[in-house]
């Protein structure tokens, strides 16, 4: 939670996150590269500057329209949201009724 996200370990079952990928792999032409100072790596890491030698140095690829995709692909992130097992966290993080 100090990086702005946290891991929840054996949340998500095998199926919920292939239909993930299969939703992601479905909208990949829809991810913009952002090449800005916010990247894959820190500028000063040693990935960064054997990327940056192997000219393979690409800004972070990200998309904010996951709930809005069709229905079919951003059904599974929808119920991420509300899922008995990541509720929990949210309310720590959040308070109860976050929104």
């Amino acid at each position: 939670d100090l990086q702005g996200f946290i891991v929840l370990r054996g949340v998500l079952t095998p199926e919920e996150v292939a239909s993930a990928n299969a939703a992601i792999d479905a909208q990949t032409s829809e991810f913009v590269e952002r090449a800005s100072s916010i990247r894959n790596t820190s500028g000063d890491s040693s990935f960064a500057h054997q990327a940056a030698a192997s000219n393979d140095y690409r800004g972070r690829l990200e998309n904010g329209t996951f709930l809005f995709w069709p229905q079919e692909q951003s059904q599974v992130f929808r119920k991420m949201l509300s899922h008995p097992k990541v509720t929990p966290a949210l309310n720590t993080l959040l308070g109860a009724g976050h929104r």
